[in-house]
């Protein structure tokens, strides 16, 4: 079996987040559960389970629904690198035998190798992918990264679609994706704990301005801190005079770092009858304004039930990505 990098970052990707039981998490480049901007405390762990996730390899696909990305345990047939490569491109590309699971690739979208350079894989797709333009091609090229950095000799992944560069929701082209790129959950429970210190917005008794709430939170590393920023925006305010900006039966299905967006998806309205006399722009912003200041994301675009071409409140245009509006704080 092969040998692995980087005992830590592998740890990270296999303990990074939770969508459903597999989600995508952006990360620093440097260390895999350091990202977001903020000081993080990881207990330790044995090294019988370093050496686990240094020896094991998976084949991802995605669930029934296609919006969440499905690991299994896999044993490579080819002995060496170019072998391997062509052996995942012939699984990526071929249907699942489990009837509950999808491939990773939309339906008639075709994948072959462009070429392999210093460490480089290039791959080319075509047909129906169109680039990361939603969550489930986010999803996609996620599963698709992390199929290929297993594989001894690659060091990262770059994507020609339809004979032009990947590029995200915003148009910008995203260039190569490495082992920090994406990490990954593998469902289990682990006694490993981080600790933030997270600023979330919630209104005021207007329903028209956001107000600021500091707290440190203690989250499972089996989730992304903008996981856990979200968690705690449904959890409501703690502080007298702040009132709720989501739906408290709100439900997150994916929270997912690309590029520059992070791309959000709702399971359920976030909103409720008893949050009608809030402005439409605040719930938005909320979700906005706490990323953006707790993980320096600098775009955010927000689905509910996996849909974004709507308007939210008949307003908010989902469609578009959203940066911070500190113009909403109360001052």
């Amino acid at each position: 079996m092969m040998n692995r990098k980087n005992s830590l970052k592998n740890i990270a990707r296999r303990y990074g987040a939770a969508c459903l039981g597999a989600v995508l998490l952006l990360t620093s480049a440097s260390v895999g559960l350091t990202g977001c901007g903020m000081d993080t405390e990881i207990s330790d762990m044995s090294r019988e389970m370093i050496q686990e996730e240094e020896q094991q390899t998976y084949l991802y696909q995605l669930n029934e629904d296609g919006d969440c990305i499905l690991r299994s345990e896999y044993s490579f047939e080819q002995p060496d690198t170019e072998g391997r490569i062509t052996e995942m491109v012939a699984k990526a590309a071929a249907a699942p035998e489990d009837t509950g699971k999808k491939s990773l690739l939309p339906e008639n979208t075709t994948i072959k190798v462009d070429n392999l350079t210093d460490g480089i894989l290039t791959l080319q797709l075509s047909g129906a992918m169109k680039g990361m333009r939603n969550a489930s091609e986010v999803l996609t090229i996620g599963g698709l990264v992390r199929t290929f950095i297993q594989i001894d000799g690659v060091d990262g992944v770059a994507f020609k679609v339809n004979g032009g560069a990947l590029k995200d929701s915003y148009g910008k082209e995203l260039g190569v994706f490495t082992e920090s790129s994406f990490v990954e959950n593998s469902g289990k429970t682990i006694n490993t704990y981080l600790s933030a210190s997270m600023t979330l917005y919630f209104t005021d008794q207007t329903g028209t301005y956001l107000v600021p709430e500091i707290r440190k939170v203690y989250y499972s590393s089996n989730e992304s801190l903008e996981q856990a920023v979200l968690e705690e925006l449904i959890r409501g305010p703690k502080e007298e005079g702040h009132y709720p900006v989501l739906a408290a039966d709100s439900s997150i299905t994916s929270v997912i770092p690309g590029g520059d967006v992070c791309y959000v998806n709702f399971g359920k309205s976030i909103d409720a009858t008893s949050l009608l006399s809030v402005s439409a722009e605040i719930p938005i912003y909320a979700v906005v304004d706490s990323l953006a200041v707790t993980c320096n994301t600098e775009k955010v675009q927000i689905s509910i039930n996996g849909e974004s071409d709507m308007l939210f409140r008949n307003k908010m245009d989902l469609k578009q990505t959203y940066e911070k509006n500190m113009d909403l704080i109360l001052r």
